[in-house]
C-alpha cells in the first residue's frame, strides 16, 4: 500500500524487514514477492542501486520457486505478476527499454485475470509513451480502457487518468487526441 500511495522508501523498508524476518525457509515465491515490492519502493524512490539489487533478488528467487509445493495463498503471485512489478520498478527509474523487455511475460496472464492485465496494459503504455511512441502507447492504453467499464477498479482508474497526464504535452498528435477522448467519455462516468 505505501507504493500505491507514494512512500517508496517506506514501503522498500518495510518489505526488507519482511523478506528479513521471514528467513531462508520461507517459499522462494515469498521471498521473490517481497523482493518486487522492495524493488518498486526503491523505484519510485529513485534508488537505482538497491532497486536493482531488490530486483536482482526477486529474479534469483522467482527461479527457485516451485508454485506446486507453494501455500495456497501465494497462488496470486506468478511470473506475469512478478514480470509487471519489476517492469514498475524500471518504469519508475526512468529504465523504460529495460521496462519494456518485461512486458510479454507481464501480459501473459490467464483472461479470467482482466484486472491486472488493465492494470499491465497501462503501465506498458506508459513505457511506450516514455519511449516516445504515442501509437503504441495509446494502442496499449485504449486495451486497458476497454476493460474498465467491467471493473469496479479504483487503482486501474488511477492509473488511466495517470497515462492520461502523461499524454498532455502530445495533445497535437492524433492518436493521443483519439485516446483523449474516448477515454474522457469511460473516465468521467463514476
Amino acid at each position: 500500500m505505501s507504493n500505491e500511495v507514494g512512500h517508496g522508501g517506506d514501503a522498500a523498508r518495510l518489505a526488507r524487514a519482511a523478506r528479513s524476518g521471514a528467513g531462508r525457509a520461507a517459499p522462494h515465491t515469498l521471498l521473490a514477492r517481497l523482493a518486487v515490492v522492495e524493488a518498486r519502493g526503491w523505484g519510485l524512490a529513485g534508488d537505482h542501486r538497491e532497486a536493482r539489487a531488490a530486483i536482482r533478488r526477486a529474479d534469483r528467487a522467482i527461479s527457485r520457486s516451485v508454485p506446486a509445493t507453494d501455500p495456497e495463498w501465494l497462488a496470486t503471485f506468478t511470473p506475469a505478476h512478478h514480470a509487471g512489478s519489476v517492469m514498475h520498478a524500471l518504469r519508475d527509474l526512468g529504465l523504460h527499454d529495460e521496462a519494456a523487455r518485461h512486458a510479454e511475460l507481464a501480459l501473459d496472464l490467464p483472461a479470467s485475470n482482466v484486472r491486472t492485465l488493465a492494470l499491465h496494459q497501462t503501465l506498458l503504455a506508459t513505457v511506450h509513451a516514455a519511449q516516445g511512441d504515442l501509437e503504441a502507447a495509446c494502442a496499449t492504453a485504449s486495451k486497458a480502457l476497454t476493460a474498465h467499464p467491467h471493473l469496479a477498479s479504483a487503482r486501474l482508474r488511477t492509473r488511466l487518468r495517470d497515462f492520461a497526464r502523461r499524454l498532455k504535452p502530445h495533445q497535437d498528435v492524433r492518436c493521443v487526441r483519439d485516446y483523449t477522448e474516448h477515454a474522457r467519455e469511460l473516465l468521467t462516468t463514476p
